[in-house]
């Protein structure tokens, strides 16, 4: 989880968007779309996946970080905004 989280970090940190925070206190909060870091989670993972086990691995891949976000939604560790169309998750302190 240790290395998700730093994955997670990283990408979060260099996202450009803002959601207007208000479910939370009003201040705008660093942030991105769920399937938007799994499909880069995914896309990290296939580095070196020959063409013919690339939906195995995707399908892998996704349920991996999927885990991995709902455990650290769980722990605390992420935020996670249930808009429309969308999840949007951050970094908790």
């Amino acid at each position: 989880q240790r290395a998700f989280l730093n994955f997670l970090v990283e990408r979060i940190g260099a996202s450009p968007r803002l959601t207007d925070g208000s479910w939370k206190s009003g201040d705008q909060t660093p942030c991105v779309s769920r399937s938007e870091m799994v499909d880069e989670f995914i896309d990290t993972r296939l580095d070196g996946v020959a063409d013919n086990e690339r939906s195995a691995e995707r399908r892998r891949a996704r349920v991996t970080a999927n885990d991995k976000i709902d455990a650290l939604i769980a722990k605390g560790r992420l935020g996670v905004h249930h808009g429309t169309g969308k999840d949007w998750i951050w970094l908790c302190p």
